[in-house]
């Protein structure tokens, strides 16, 4: 049997995920990451602090009790800044911090964790160096990417920035102007990997048309947790009634996930009765407005957000360039049908009409006509929801895990 060194500096769900693949049968060599909070007593009253002083989303996400803790190698000092700096808002901090991290990670844990194991896995920014190590002894890498191509990403966001001149003052655009060096990192990255996993045929084919080999590439979905067994009751978000659209939008609310479309088109619905509510930290200029009857919420937990979601009639993601977009998945095991692009990676999951309609990405025309047929057509909306559970191709963390594994499978890595 293959032993696996699983090594993601951020501990989000999707790479622990990945290490628990492992650990399940027995053969992960560790799980190295960032700073997590271990299942201990002291841990546990760190926790209770940070949650006291509103900090319970990055509790939950360092919180690693799926593991064995003999298998937990956790580099304290990386991302604990890029943490802190984001909770006190000072972005370009943190996306500094984040580059520094990503630099500094692969290089400890090809230092420290490379002997013992057969097959190194990493994530895309965070691999390079890491991975020359790995080959350099021998070892297979596994890279699992977690974006779009570049040259993809790129011009999608160049075409809003000469579309709508005032998004230049985003946090995108600022990005935008630092993505030179960090994409030729991503790009020598897929070069080097053995193999790619990506979430969705999107991905795969930009790859292919950017030169990387087909048999390279092998395609998981993103799982979830197990949805809850009721489709819960629409139109019943605060004190509203139950006979205007309620919609919900959650993510960043940036330029590169559509939102300034969105605005847009909601300011051309006009609805006098209908509802949008965005759950997310607001990354659009000052100068983008927000109209009439949108609720701007900000960040909450990730559970926060799965209890609010079966209040909504539909879930909206207008994105312009998105690998995945987990949120179309929640939305579809909650019954609950999405309006999305197809540059969403999650769009594999939407049979249009059925669990969901896609739309051109950056269309705000398209999308205005489809809210305004939702809005005319409320209660068919709603009454799709029971279907929607039902047919969609509803994804758990255990059905992600064992595809993870068939792919090693398929190459004798396991």
């Amino acid at each position: 049997m293959k032993r696996h060194l699983v090594a993601f500096p951020r501990p989000f769900e999707h790479a622990r995920q990945v290490a628990v693949a492992f650990a399940e049968q027995g053969s992960l060599s560790a799980y190295a990451t960032g700073f997590v909070w271990p299942e201990t007593l002291s841990g546990r009253r760190v926790r209770r602090i940070l949650e006291r002083v509103g900090a319970a989303g990055a509790v939950a996400r360092r919180t690693i009790v799926d593991l064995p803790r003999t298998v937990v190698r956790s580099f304290p000092l990386i991302d604990v800044g890029r943490t802190a700096a984001s909770a006190l808002r000072r972005y370009g901090l943190e996306d500094r911090l984040w580059e520094r991290d990503d630099h500094r990670f692969p290089r400890l844990v090809a230092d420290r964790l490379l002997d013992g194991c057969d097959v190194v896995h990493g994530c895309e920014h965070a691999s390079l160096e890491l991975f020359d190590a790995a080959h350099r002894a021998g070892k297979r890498t596994v890279l699992h990417v977690a974006s779009l191509h570049p040259a993809f990403h790129d011009a999608m966001l160049d075409r809003e920035y000469a579309r709508y001149p005032e998004l230049k003052e985003s946090v995108d655009f600022e990005l935008r102007e630092r993505r030179a060096p960090r994409d030729r990192r991503r790009l020598a990255e897929y070069a080097s990997a053995d193999l790619l996993i990506v979430s969705s045929s999107l991905s795969r084919q930009l790859l292919i048309e950017n030169g990387i080999p087909a048999d390279r590439i092998a395609i998981v979905h993103l799982g979830g947790p197990d949805a809850p067994g009721t489709v819960g009751t629409p139109g019943t978000a605060g004190t509203r009634g139950t006979s205007a659209l309620d919609v919900l939008y959650v993510g960043k609310v940036s330029v590169a996930k559509g939102c300034h479309v969105l605005l847009h088109a909601w300011t051309t619905l006009g609805s006098r009765d209908a509802r949008l509510v965005m759950v997310g930290r607001n990354q659009l200029p000052a100068s983008v407005r927000v109209p009439p009857r949108v609720e701007m919420l900000g960040s909450l937990p990730h559970a926060a957000v799965l209890d609010l979601m079966p209040q909504f009639d539909v879930v909206v993601l207008p994105t312009l360039c998105d690998s995945f977009g987990a949120v179309i998945l929640e939305a579809l095991q909650r019954g609950i049908p999405v309006i999305t692009t197809a540059n969403a990676g999650a769009a594999d999951l939407v049979q249009e009409g059925e669990n969901g309609w896609i739309v051109a990405a950056g269309d705000a025309e398209a999308l205005t006509e489809r809210l305004a047929w939702c809005e005319r057509h409320v209660r068919s909306v709603r009454a799709m929801r029971a279907q929607v559970r039902r047919g969609s191709r509803s994804r758990t963390w255990p059905d992600f895990r064992q595809e993870v594994r068939d792919a090693l499978a398929q190459r004798g890595w396991l």
